[in-house]
């Protein structure tokens, strides 16, 4: 959750685990991709 706010994708843990609870653990692992997919992004910079 941690890097899911400093990579701005949400402005507190708050708002992580409310999006990610309303969200539902099903769609977690696809979130999961997302987030590689931005390190892996940031990495290349």
């Amino acid at each position: 959750m941690d890097l899911l706010v400093e990579l701005g994708v949400f402005k507190s843990r708050s708002e992580a685990v409310r999006a990610l609870v309303k969200i539902g653990i099903e769609e977690l692992s696809d979130l999961a991709v997302i987030v590689d997919a931005c390190e892996k992004l940031f990495e290349l910079e």
